[in-house]
């Protein structure tokens, strides 16, 4: 959950390091929903390349939601706005995490 919260985790050396989870809305195999962030996630536009900004308490919803459909014109803005509110509520009722 650490992810979700913007959180730094220790790795094996005992470093602090984020763990960043890309996520894309619509993806051509539902098994590639979620990510460990890399590159690729950073390009391509289809990719929210951090979930943990959706999380913020300062997340502007219409914002991104325009933002998103302008750099993807295929996607469909009621179809995003309920993909992330469902996203933010499966993680608010099933994985309860101190923000």
């Amino acid at each position: 959950m650490a992810s979700i919260a913007g959180k730094e985790v220790l790795d094996s050396d005992f470093n602090k390091d984020r763990i960043r989870i890309a996520f894309n809305p619509f993806p051509e195999d539902e098994t590639k929903r979620f990510a460990v962030q890399d590159a690729s996630h950073l390009k391509d536009k289809r990719w929210i390349p951090d979930i943990a900004e959706i999380f913020k308490s300062d997340f502007k919803q219409m914002k991104f939601l325009s933002d998103y459909v302008k750099d993807n014109p295929s996607a469909d803005m009621d179809d995003l706005a309920e993909i992330i509110t469902n996203l933010k509520l499966y993680s608010e009722s099933d994985c309860k995490y101190d923000r």
